[in-house]
């Protein structure tokens, strides 16, 4: 069935994701000091996770799946994505995410058009499993603003001035969490806040394959001060430590 497939429309990560599934399989047993966490949609799809209680890290990732490939393809690449990832890492984990980590640079998109009510089902399913995860705690360095982005506006977050050092370290770590880290992980890298002087100097520290990256001093690095600039304040300076 799978070979009768149009193979064709795929790209070869989507293709390797389908075929050779590492995540394929299920979670049974829950292991001391970890809290296993299911999402299901009846007939369907079965997502199994295995969270470590101390951190909230997804130690593990299965799933199971009965329909289109392109179903099985996303899935695959969510739990792959999620590992040694928090839950509420994880729950930011969007389609688009999903569908660039599969991309043929300059040649392929990774999946065909049409296919994205698959991977929000997917990531439906995936939702479900992480909800259960609610209550454990976080890294200390994962701060997570109580404050509503959806008020923030192009060049000023509203009341800058007046947000305590807390919040506002809040609200750009949820900004570099959502438009920056995912996509310098797909690449292995990572980007964390180290300080934040006088309300506007920020000192970043790179992390993993970002260390040696040449642009991460160059066009990563103005990339990332140009989002905050346009989403927290338009006179924040992103310094790297070298």
């Amino acid at each position: 069935m799978i070979s009768q497939f149009p193979w064709a429309i795929y790209s070869a990560k989507l293709i390797k994701a389908i075929e050779k599934p590492l995540h394929a399989g299920t979670i049974k047993d829950e292991k001391e000091g970890y809290r296993l966490c299911i999402g299901e949609e009846k007939g369907q799809i079965r997502v199994s996770l295995l969270v470590r209680k101390e951190d909230g890290v997804i130690h593990d990732a299965k799933f199971k799946a009965f329909g289109e490939t392109v179903l099985i393809g996303a899935l695959e690449i969510i739990c792959e994505l999620m590992l040694q990832k928090n839950y509420a890492q994880a729950k930011r984990m969007g389609a688009e995410l999903i569908e660039k980590s599969v991309e043929e640079r300059h040649l392929k998109k990774g999946f065909p058009e049409g296919y994205a009510s698959l991977i929000n089902l997917a990531l439906d399913v995936v939702d479900l499993a992480l909800s259960q995860c609610e209550g454990l705690p976080m890294p200390e360095e994962f701060l997570v603003t109580p404050l509503d982005l959806s008020d923030l506006k192009k060049g000023e977050y509203p009341n800058w001035d007046t947000l305590t050092h807390e919040e506002r370290i809040g609200i750009i770590q949820e900004v570099l969490a959502h438009e920056v880290v995912p996509y310098v992980q797909l690449d292995d890298g990572g980007v964390v806040i180290k300080e934040l002087k006088n309300n506007l100097t920020l000192i970043i520290k790179y992390e993993g394959n970002c260390t040696s990256c040449i642009s991460a001093t160059g066009s990563t690095l103005s990339a990332i001060q140009q989002i905050l600039r346009i989403r927290v304040h338009p006179q924040i300076e992103v310094i790297p430590e070298l």
